[in-house]
């Protein structure tokens, strides 16, 4: 997801957003899958599924009012070491919030991206994925991290590859 453009509404971010984090993907069962299926269903959980399950982004998305609901959520609050966000983020408005989930969705692909840049990295060094003690073929579109990017840019997301030979 890009940074707001300067002439994005208020509006057009927060439908954006909320698109991000709603997330109609299905993990599938592994059961009868093979490594290549096992490999898209890897990538494609991190592009469209564990985003939108991001519970920072979805309570800042989603709430409008920061002050505890009721005393249970607000002993955990304060337990939970949340208690200075929450009282950071009442005290702005929808499209600051707005704002800052955007950032932390940017944060969270941006660290999704580097783990596989690394797990590229390793691979290329000799670091072998296996699914049921079969090769998983990686890097159908040049490595883990391409793969990722790839099915997760909507103005030019590739499709799966026929299944490798």
């Amino acid at each position: 997801m890009n940074q707001p453009s300067k002439t994005e509404t208020p509006s057009g971010l927060r439908e954006r957003l909320i698109k991000a984090t709603t997330s109609n993907w299905e993990e599938k069962s592994w059961d009868d899958m093979t490594p290549y299926e096992f490999y898209k269903n890897f990538i494609d959980s991190l592009t469209f599924g564990y985003p939108s399950s991001s519970v920072p982004i979805r309570v800042v998305v989603e709430r409008e009012d920061f002050s505890p609901i009721d005393t249970d959520e607000a002993e955990w609050i304060q337990n939970s070491g949340n208690q200075e966000w929450y009282q950071f983020l009442s005290g702005l408005t929808r499209e600051q919030r707005d704002l800052i989930a955007m950032q932390l969705l940017q944060e969270r692909h941006g660290a999704i991206h580097d783990v596989l840049a690394q797990l590229s990295y390793r691979i290329d060094s000799g670091m072998q994925i296996t699914f049921k003690g079969e090769p998983v073929p990686t890097g159908l579109n040049g490595s883990l991290h391409h793969d990722y990017v790839g099915r997760h840019a909507a103005e030019y997301r590739w499709e799966w590859p026929e299944k490798p030979d």
